[in-house]
């Protein structure tokens, strides 16, 4: 027979209590327990499901037809009966539970709905992981004061972000989905490990923004103590500085605790007033959200409950809108919750699952939002199946005028780098949209509101281009060589803004007489150089910046057409230093590179020359005598290796380069 119910298991209850040819009213037994048979009726149900090992439930409105119970008690017995099994059970696997009353039934609807309204604002699980039961009302979200935590107000923005104000002393915090390197705060707090990487999210997009001066002065301490705090000024962005917590490689729930234990106290002692941070943990650390905000609000919370603390304003930045949007639920989860703390689970740890109560006629879909929130459920609630169904009708509707997809084709998409893909999640942040790559494919995928997917399918092309045309074999400001030259001299204008610029370079320590200053021009070595750029580009993604560096390096008379025929390579090696390597040596002071012994003077003319060269510098440590190549890192990957080496790693002013065609010598200079 086809099975008409789609349901997996269908339960058939009896009540041995109640005769089938006995009227109910004239039962004592039922007419004074009905609360204890419905009380052990639910609860046989639901551990039930529990031994099927099921998900969801669905219970009719038991006792409110020939039965005759009250159905205001009825609806009360179903909510607290549920309620207490999943307090007393928050492991377990059921995560759906619906009441079901028949449509035409108005006065057990009705009681069913004032339970619902009584209970809206009850935390249905214990600690934070807990769901509000959804009621069949469309409310706005005015400030909303939260009990259980100490003068907590919440108040969602238009833009999305929330903000918090937490204690007597009115501790604002502000949830946004943003770029942390744009924050105006007095820092930036970057938890990061004991050899100061900058490979996740957040330090990237603090060196690439702030610059390399970041990076120098970390490494200025050295192999600092775990737990520790330090601070570094802030390079390029706007805040004044920059707090780096150092946590174990893989911090474990107790150690990133104690990283930000130790961080507010260090922000309260040193009287610190604005603080910008991410979802600290909710990324490559592997913790979820939820465990983000517990840490974070534990903290916050305590500061805000201190007397007279500085911090008034904690402002936490996500970049990826879904990050961002599952942040938010924790938080507010947490402050519903009444900030009571869990225990310290760890990263992809079970956690209890939020649980929901639904009742009457509905349509319900899940579906993910464009902009990568997850999913979203909706549910359409009504008395009147023909009005739910027409109101379904017409949201699929509107849905299909005016959300679009669009594909983009292009074999340059097979060639996004790191850097390339990481502009993507702000795309679909700015832009409330869902994009997808397949590099394989060459192919950029945007689905979303029309116009967003078409603002975004502007940026997607431009991001090619800029490819495409940096792609190109010679830069755009190279003239046009003769096809038969092995390589191009051009002299440069005085007054031309590229001759300034290298003039300003070699004043900034040498007070000698520019003579006049070439380009060289060499494609073949131009291209090689290139191919090792792309490399390190690959390998270093955003945090590229400061890794190619404009050097000098002092040369003879005779060595210069060699040089601008194959390119300065190791045969030049160890000729006049090897106190740092036997490899080829680049100065960052032209001063340097103007002693004799490096640029000695041609005693025909009189004149003296250096190179200015496009340097791959890379990652670089301290060199040594007996270097013959680039060291290896302090890793278990014996491939791993340091680009280059320097004098003082702290403030580098000698580069040492060991590979060939890792250095460019595009300008001459001509001295006296």
């Amino acid at each position: 027979m086809e099975n008409l119910v789609p349901a997996e298991f269908l339960r058939h209850i009896c009540q041995t209590d109640v005769g089938e040819e006995t009227e109910t009213r004239n039962i004592p037994e039922v007419r004074r327990k009905p609360d204890q048979i419905l009380q052990k009726l639910i609860k046989k149900c639901l551990n039930q499901v529990k031994k099927d090992k099921l998900t969801s439930i669905a219970i009719p409105a038991i006792g409110t037809g020939n039965l005759r119970f009250p159905r205001p008690e009825v609806a009360k017995i179903f909510f607290e009966e549920v309620t207490g099994y999943l307090t007393a059970h928050p492991q377990s696997t059921i995560n759906d539970i619906r009441f079901v009353a028949y449509g035409k039934d108005q006065p057990t609807v009705d009681a069913f709905l004032g339970a619902v309204q009584e209970i809206k604002s009850m935390v249905l699980l214990p600690s934070r992981k807990t769901a509000p039961v959804p009621v069949p009302t469309v409310r706005k979200n005015p400030p909303t004061k939260v009990p259980g935590l100490s003068n907590v107000t919440t108040s969602e923005k238009p833009d999305g972000s929330l903000e918090l104000s937490l204690g007597s002393r009115n501790l604002t915090v502000q949830i946004v989905c943003a770029d942390i390197s744009k924050e105006t705060t007095d820092l930036i707090m970057h938890v990061t490990s004991q050899d100061f990487s900058f490979n996740g999210g957040v330090g990237k997009a603090l060196i690439k923004a702030g610059g390399d001066s970041i990076v120098q002065e970390c490494k200025a301490f050295g192999q600092p103590a775990l737990f520790s705090t330090h601070y570094t000024k802030a390079g390029n962005l706007s805040v004044n500085q920059i707090a780096h917590v150092i946590g174990p490689g893989k911090p474990s729930y107790p150690d990133l605790k104690k990283c930000l234990d130790n961080f507010f106290d260090d922000v309260m002692k040193k009287n610190i007033a604005k603080i910008s941070f991410s979802a600290i943990g909710a990324g490559a650390m592997g913790f979820s959200e939820s465990q983000s905000a517990d840490l974070i609000f534990d903290n916050l919370s305590r500061i805000a409950e201190s007397q007279n603390p500085p911090l008034n304003l904690a402002r936490i930045v996500i970049f990826e809108k879904a990050k961002f949007i599952k942040f938010k639920d924790a938080t507010k989860a947490y402050v519903a919750s009444g900030g009571a703390t869990s225990s310290s689970p760890q990263p992809g740890g079970s956690s209890p699952k939020p649980r929901f109560f639904s009742f009457g006629s509905r349509r319900a879909v899940s579906t993910k939002t464009a902009g990568g929130g997850g999913d979203t459920s909706i549910k359409i609630y009504s008395d009147d199946k023909k009005m739910m169904d027409q109101a379904w009708a017409e949201l699929q509707r509107k849905m299909n005028q005016n959300i679009q997809e669009k594909t983009v084709k292009d074999d340059i998409i097979k060639k996004f780098t790191d850097s390339n893909l990481e502009k993507l999640p702000k795309l679909e942040c700015d832009h409330d949209v869902k994009i997808k790559v397949d590099k394989g494919k060459g192919m950029v995928t945007i689905k979303g509101y029309i116009a967003d997917v078409a603002n975004v399918q502007f940026e997607i092309h431009n991001i090619v281009e800029d490819i495409r045309n940096n792609e190109t074999s010679v830069p755009s400001y190279w003239t046009i060589a003769p096809t038969e030259s092995v390589f191009h001299k051009v002299v440069l204008s005085t007054g031309s803004k590229e001759y300034k610029d290298i003039e300003t370079a070699f004043r900034k320590t040498a007070a000698n007489q520019i003579v006049h200053i070439e380009r060289i021009q060499n494609k073949r070595i131009y291209e090689l150089y290139n191919v090792k750029r792309k490399g390190l580009m690959d390998k270093y993604g955003s945090n590229f910046a400061g890794k190619e560096l404009m050097l000098f390096h002092g040369t003879s008379r005779e060595n210069i057409e060699k040089i601008n025929a194959g390119g300065l390579n190791r045969s030049f090696a160890g000729i006049h230093a090897t106190v740092y390597g036997r490899g080829v040596y680049f100065a960052r002071d032209a001063s340097y590179s103007c002693n004799p012994t490096y640029s000695p003077m041609d005693p025909q003319s009189g004149h003296r020359y250096m190179y200015y060269a496009k340097v791959l510098v890379g990652d670089y440590t301290n060199g040594s005598s007996t270097m013959i190549v680039r060291p290896n890192k302090n890793t278990t990957d014996p491939n791993e290796t340091y680009d280059s080496v320097v004098d003082n790693v702290a403030s580098p002013s000698i580069y040492v380069l060991f590979q060939d065609y890792e250095y460019y010598t595009e300008y001459l200079i001509t001295f006296k």
